[in-house]
């Protein structure tokens, strides 16, 4: 059997390396740079505790010198799939099956879910060019369980995991998905089949699409950001908000939010791969892990504020009789623009021009606009009132951005952890600044700053 990886990276090279040590397979891969220069000289290398595995292959940066396949496992990160689709035509026969080992939301998951419509998911596949590459009739879907790393290019380390769940992407039972589970299991994967692998991709997801992006913005492992509880309670309501979605799409979530993070909270101190690729300064899939969900839900009407929130992890004031009235107007504007440009590196320009990100902080500004209404310090103003005047500022550096920058510790307190306090005595709910103090917090924490 003829069986190409595309992608030779942590999984696509741990997919490989058993396949082909398996002897069912004549394996070859689509590689680039010093990956393609490391299997060139090497072959495919699997590190499993102290035993290095080694296996032959073919490998090659153009598609056409290694022909039609029987089969195409496609191991890219997300960003990469559009090019990947460009040039994959060569590797393609009439009966080329098409297996997607990757993270997130596939570029085929509307076609079974009638409620999103008949569009492209945009987030993942602009203009549908993905689909109209990879004929969804030759794809199989996949769902993998492991937890592999790259030390060096063309090395895989395996850590734990080697679970791979495969099914057809509109559901039900074949012959060609029961022949894949087997060459999977013969390769020593604990490979199953699903009759609907949408729910397994939707399950996957939901553990997912917080943790990730949450410790690549704040740098912590996933037992750190459990153990905060603002945090973990942001990433209880974001999982909520999904599941919501997942109800609508015939993907329902049976655990709880905390069922699946005490799951979690077995990994221990694990680095999740959207840290791993930050860390390593690669592209971070955070459109097929956030964006799509956001999109989806737009889809289906649905309000996503955390999901949203996720997604895009100096001022003159008049002198007044009233000291209290001007410190808190000072606060409204900086409460949300400071620790923000902190956790992302952003000025304050930039800041703005996201749209989630500014629906963001205009819902943490309008708590805090009602705790000031109820301790006696009305703000006239609204939060778009208040964008205007940073906006021009330009692009401006906040003074926890410059602290950051420094290792200088930052002024959570002061600034967020206060305006929580406040909303306690005051009864106003704060799920919006208790996300973004939780979230700011365990960056300073990780960063040795607060």
């Amino acid at each position: 059997m003829k069986v190409c990886i595309y992608g030779v990276g942590a999984i696509g090279g741990f997919i490989g390396t058993r396949l082909a040590l398996a002897g069912e397979c004549a394996v070859s891969a689509v590689a680039r740079g010093a990956t393609l220069a490391a299997l060139q000289q090497h072959g495919l290398r699997l590190r499993q505790g102290e035993m290095l595995h080694n296996a032959p292959v073919r490998a090659s940066a153009d598609p056409a010198k290694l022909g039609v396949q029987d089969l195409v496992v496609i191991a890219v990160k997300g960003p990469a799939l559009a090019a990947v689709a460009a040039s994959i035509a060569p590797l393609i026969g009439a009966h080329t099956l098409l297996l997607p080992a990757m993270n997130g939301v596939p570029w085929w998951f509307a076609a079974g879910a009638p409620a999103l419509g008949s569009e492209p998911l945009h987030s993942i596949d602009p203009g549908g060019h993905i689909a109209a590459a990879l004929p969804l009739a030759q794809v199989v879907g996949c769902v993998v369980h492991a937890s592999t790393f790259t030390p060096e290019p063309g090395l895989v380390q395996h850590k734990m995991g080697q679970g791979l769940i495969v099914g057809e992407p509109l559901g039900g039972v074949s012959e060609r998905v029961n022949m894949l589970a087997g060459l999977l299991q013969r390769a020593g994967f604990d490979a199953t089949t699903a009759t609907d692998v949408r729910r397994d991709i939707w399950f996957k997801l939901w553990g997912n699409m917080t943790m990730n992006p949450i410790t690549a913005i704040t740098g912590a492992t996933v037992d750190m950001v459990l153990d905060d509880p603002l945090t973990r309670r942001f990433c209880t309501a974001a999982m909520a908000e999904a599941a919501a979605v997942g109800a609508r799409i015939g993907c329902a979530i049976d655990q709880s939010p905390d069922d699946r993070q005490q799951i979690t909270r077995k990994l221990g101190a694990f680095k999740t791969s959207m840290l791993q690729d930050v860390e390593a300064g690669r592209a971070i899939e955070l459109d097929a892990l956030v964006a799509v969900v956001h999109e989806m839900a737009q889809r289906l009407g649905l309000a996503t504020p955390m999901i949203d929130a996720l997604q895009r992890g100096g001022i003159d004031v008049d002198v007044s009789t009233n000291i209290q009235k001007d410190i808190w107007f000072k606060l409204w504007g900086n409460l949300t623009v400071n620790p923000i440009s902190a956790l992302t590196g952003a000025t304050t320009d930039r800041i703005l021009d996201d749209e989630l990100v500014r629906g963001f902080i205009s819902s943490v500004m309008l708590e805090a606009r009602e705790i000031g209404a109820r301790v006696g310090i009305p703000i006239a103003q609204m939060p778009d009132d208040r964008h205007q005047v940073t906006r021009k500022l330009g692009a401006f550096k906040t003074s926890m951005l410059q602290d950051v920058e420094a290792g200088k510790p930052v002024e959570l307190d002061a600034l967020v952890t206060v305006v929580k306090e406040l909303g306690e005595l005051t009864q106003v709910p704060t799920p919006f600044t208790d996300a973004l103090l939780g979230l700011s917090r365990l960056h300073a924490r990780v960063h040795g700053l607060y």
